[in-house]
């Protein structure tokens, strides 16, 4: 009996000893690499200055913007003439610095970016954001306090969800469906750049595209609407072109061939093998 418990208590002791050591190994690993940094009207040729910025190569950052900064520092910040923004050249290949951008404490009523932004935190005044050219850009955040825009799983909408204000093209969002009070977009939702996205649905209440909707969505391959009448479709751009060449477009029943004869001038110019009435499919 006296044997059994000394290897009981020994037990214990290995046990205790296990987790103390993980718990002090764990408290010496670094689990965020993310660097706070601070943005003002002072100070922004820095975030330009190659030598200054080589320290974070490898690093993501945390820039925080005061309320100095105005559209004009925060272009040249990010945008200085051309499509990459913070980095720094070694052996003559550019390497991004990946940046949060909080834009919280600014006034800015619209902003736009380019290259390695990877978030963006909007001010209370902000309603729009270009973000086009922000081949990274996951998310889009609104502050619960701003009164023109609010944002749901990264996506920019306006404050009553009819038009989408703002979209990531690198998010990571598999199905995306839209909210049942959705219109008609009011930004540029095009080239994909993350291929996440195979599912989207879109509301009865949605009612039309913008030039080039959904154009280089590599792994878009099912399209649900859920309105008996087509949303409009312009006929010689590239919405819903280089998708994946299986995608299918899902209709409420008895619609199909309402929505053939609405696209078929768009599916013309689409570039897809096959007839359009074999992409549309009457949901059940």
């Amino acid at each position: 009996m006296k044997k059994l418990m000394k290897n009981y208590f020994l037990l214990a002791g290995l046990l205790i000893a296990s987790v103390l050591n993980f718990v002090s190994c764990a408290g010496n690993v670094p689990t965020d690499k993310t660097i706070r940094l601070e943005l003002n009207s002072s100070n922004y040729e820095d975030f330009n200055n190659e030598e200054i910025m080589s320290q974070y190569i490898g690093k993501e950052i945390y820039i925080h913007a005061d309320e100095t900064v105005d559209i004009e520092v925060l272009d040249n910040v990010f945008w200085k003439g051309a499509y990459d923004s913070i980095g720094v050249s070694v052996d003559e290949e550019w390497i991004p610095i990946y940046a949060i951008v909080d834009l919280s404490d600014t006034s800015l009523d619209m902003c736009s970016f380019v290259g390695n932004v990877k978030k963006v935190i909007l001010s209370k005044k902000c309603w729009f954001i270009d973000s086009f050219n922000a081949g990274l850009l996951e998310e889009i955040i609104a502050p619960d306090d701003n009164n023109e825009v609010t944002s749901i799983d990264g996506i920019l909408y306006n404050k009553n969800l009819t038009t989408v204000n703002g979209f990531p093209r690198a998010t990571k969002i598999e199905k995306l469906v839209f909210p049942s009070t959705l219109q008609r977009f009011n930004c540029e939702f095009e080239q994909q750049t993350s291929s996440a996205t195979k599912e989207v649905v879109f509301p009865s209440s949605f009612k039309e595209f913008r030039l080039s909707s959904f154009f280089r969505f590599p792994a878009l391959e099912k399209v649900v609407f859920e309105g008996p009448v087509p949303p409009a479709m312009y006929s010689t751009y590239t919405c819903f072109t280089e998708c994946s060449p299986d995608i299918k477009f899902y209709v409420p029943k008895g619609c199909k061939q309402a929505y053939v004869d609405a696209w078929a001038d768009w599916y013309s110019h689409a570039g897809y093998a096959g007839d359009l009435a074999d992409r549309i499919v009457e949901s059940d």
